[in-house]
């Protein structure tokens, strides 16, 4: 009878004791991980793959990272593409070397549980390749930096040279404190394009030209900065207090 008893006993303790199988740990743990499965245009340069586990991440003990140009060797989970650990309170991100343009890379992540069980990742790809857009491209800002380009203009100068401008904005830029402007040139009719200016101070600003000398009119910084206006040929600030508030014109954003 006191065999009987213990053997009861102790099927009630493991089955009310709340264990934990392998595979009910596994069940919850799902990455999401970017670039997206499939995606295309990834930018080759300083290229950032991260992911995030939803789930319970108090069963997870670390990640591991596969990486490589050979789908075969990220299936088959080979040294060739093992890129090393990361621990489950660390950066869930990974920056490969510089990719090679026109290449499908694949990657995966294998979470590594508390009790050192494995859950093994999907198989993730993209393709490396620049920005396929129609026409030229003028300036590219990658996603990963959190800086992005917008507000475009253009305006052609007397001497036939095409300017473009565009500004920075974005979690990782300046444009609600001091915004910047970049600004191109062209010397072939838009084929082939430079970095001209980095004006600070500028946002929304559209190109003219009036009087053979080019413009930018916009504000300081987004939202409610000063209006200005700069001219290519000098440099002046001039306050203005007859319309009941500060107007700043700011005069000069390039060399000539």
């Amino acid at each position: 009878m006191k065999s009987y008893l213990s053997i009861i006993l102790l099927v009630v303790g493991f089955s009310g004791g709340g264990i934990l199988t392998e595979s009910a740990m596994a069940e919850d743990i799902e990455l999401e991980g970017w670039p997206v499965n499939g995606a295309t245009y990834v930018d080759p340069v300083e290229t950032l793959l991260h992911w995030q586990l939803n789930g319970s991440a108090e069963l997870v003990d670390h990640y591991k990272i596969y990486f490589s140009s050979d789908e075969a060797a990220v299936q088959n989970i080979s040294v060739t593409a093992y890129q090393g650990d990361v621990d489950v309170n660390g950066t869930l991100e990974y920056e490969p070397d510089d990719l090679e343009l026109d290449t499908q890379y694949y990657w995966r992540i294998n979470t590594v549980l508390q009790n050192n069980s494995v859950v093994y990742g999907d198989v993730w790809e993209f393709t490396a390749e620049r920005v396929d857009v129609p026409g030229i491209v003028v300036a590219h800002s990658p996603y990963e930096s959190g800086i992005y380009l917008g507000s475009a203009g253009i305006a052609v100068l007397p001497n036939g040279d095409y300017i473009a401008k565009c500004d920075e904005f974005g979690p990782n830029s300046t444009e609600d404190t001091l915004a910047i402007s970049r600004v191109y040139g062209s010397l072939d009719g838009g084929l082939n394009w430079q970095l001209r200016s980095v004006i600070n101070g500028s946002m929304w600003s559209i190109p003219f030209v009036y009087d053979g000398d080019l413009y930018l009119l916009g504000v300081t910084y987004h939202p409610g900065g000063d209006t200005t206006i700069r001219r290519s040929s000098e440099w002046r600030v001039d306050m203005d207090r007859a319309a009941g508030f500060w107007f700043r014109v700011f005069v000069g954003f390039a060399d000539g």
